[in-house]
């Protein structure tokens, strides 16, 4: 049976068509995990360089606000007595009172004063 020329020529074609769909399906599997690899990759760079732009803007906007702040000396007064813990009701309404307009103008929704 093994020398007949039927499996003469069915066994090498039968054998080159398994090679062959083995190697397609191993070529589909690299280039799809190489094409998820670069999808995941440019994703990550991208929201590295959201985040950066992001502190960035904050950065700035801390800036921008300890400055116009520093500037007032009403404000940096009330920071001092505050810290010697003198009349913090009074110097944290005076503080308020002179950050909101500043905070409003400087495009901040919010600040904390502790």
């Amino acid at each position: 049976m093994f020398h007949s020329i039927k499996y003469k020529t069915i066994a090498p074609v039968a054998v080159t068509l398994a090679l062959l769909i083995v190697t397609i399906i191993v070529f589909i599997f690299l280039a799809v995990t190489n094409l998820s690899d670069s999808m995941m990759e440019d994703r990550a760079v991208g929201a590295t360089r959201s985040v950066i732009a992001q502190l960035a803007n904050f950065e700035e906007q801390s800036r921008l606000i300890s400055r116009s702040v520093a500037d007032n000396l009403s404000v940096s007064t009330c920071v001092l007595n505050w810290n010697a813990d003198n009349d913090k009701v009074q110097s944290r309404q005076t503080l308020i009172t002179h950050l909101t307009p500043i905070a409003r103008d400087m495009g901040v929704d919010s600040f904390v004063v502790s």
